[in-house]
């Protein structure tokens, strides 16, 4: 037996560990010795084969999803992974009401399985029910973290997409910790960006905790921008000179986070716009670009190539502190 359809098969060629996802389903036929249609009423199969579909994003992935998981509805609903998968895909298909019963169903069946309470959660906020909407956070997600690294090995390297590698951590009850880490795929009209979800085995005990840097990401934007102004780049002095007056707390040109970012603190909000402001890496006409060149003409090039590794790591710790500690 297939896990899908042959005419199927050339819609799933970039779903990720669709080919472990195979073994895993041939696997259950030879252990036992199934027929066809044994397989296609097993409980186990009809949960990764959905999964397979629902990870397509597509409406006909969540219409054969919901086909799937209907056949085996009396052995599921009792189930919450099923109550969980079979709801996703009715929702995406837009038939809310009933989506809303099965994953009530699915927190009553297992109210330690996190994703029905947060999905419950989601068409409760649709249908204007912002208390159960507060009710279901709290039964499931307590916290959520930005996460990247806070160096790389070539800076040059940041002038392409997907490079910044930031992603998201989930924490939820029960000591439960997973991560999100983007896909980039290349669309019709730019890139397509999906985060996928994956359980984090053993994670560290305790939440990471992030130190405001202001101090430390001024004295490094000071010293970049007299090494601009050594070698003959103004504009580059400009912006670490304006990043330094927005962290000094003085009103700067570009000071728009008292728009966008007003139910921030104001630290964390101007450490989030003088990393905003400092981000010169990147391609053509970037500070990677001719200030290397003529930082090694003027003799200084260890020293810019010290400076930029340093501001770079200030850039990401004020991100990490600024969205983090709120």
């Amino acid at each position: 037996m297939g896990i899908i359809s042959k005419k199927d098969e050339k819609f799933f060629e970039n779903v990720e560990y669709f080919s472990e996802i195979i073994d895993r389903i041939n696997e259950i036929q030879a252990n036992n010795n199934y027929s066809d249609e044994e397989m296609n009423n097993d409980l186990d199969v009809a949960l990764w084969r959905a999964f397979v579909y629902i990870n397509l994003w597509s409406y006909k992935g969540y219409a054969r999803a919901e086909k799937i998981l209907k056949k085996v509805e009396n052995k599921g609903i009792k189930n919450p992974i099923w109550c969980y998968r079979y709801a996703v895909s009715i929702s995406r298909l837009r038939k809310y009401e009933e989506a809303l019963k099965y994953f009530f169903i699915g927190t009553e069946a297992d109210p330690t399985y996190p994703w029905n309470w947060l999905e419950l959660g989601r068409l409760y906020y649709k249908f204007g029910e912002l208390d159960k909407v507060y009710k279901c956070i709290e039964k499931g997600l307590e916290d959520i973290k930005l996460s990247m690294p806070i160096a790389v090995k070539d800076p040059s390297l940041l002038a392409f997409s997907n490079t910044s590698q930031a992603g998201l951590v989930c924490y939820f009850k029960d000591n439960l910790v997973t991560y999100f880490i983007p896909k980039w795929e290349p669309g019709d009209k730019g890139w397509n960006v999906i985060y996928k979800e994956y359980k984090w085995e053993n994670p560290p005990k305790e939440k990471v905790q992030f130190e405001d840097n202001t101090e430390d990401f001024k004295n490094t934007l000071s010293k970049i921008a007299t090494l601009a102004d050594k070698i003959d780049f103004q504009n580059f002095a400009n912006i670490f000179t304006e990043a330094y007056d927005m962290l000094d707390g003085k009103e700067v040109e570009s000071y728009y986070h008292k728009k966008y970012f007003s139910l921030m603190p104001e630290r964390n909000a101007r450490l989030l716009c003088s990393a905003g402001i400092s981000d010169v890496f990147g391609g053509m006409g970037s500070w990677n670009d001719s200030p290397s060149w003529y930082a090694y003409e003027k003799g200084v090039e260890s020293e810019y190539k010290k400076l930029s590794s340093e501001l770079l790591t200030q850039i990401r710790l004020a991100l990490l502190y600024s969205v983090n500690e709120c």
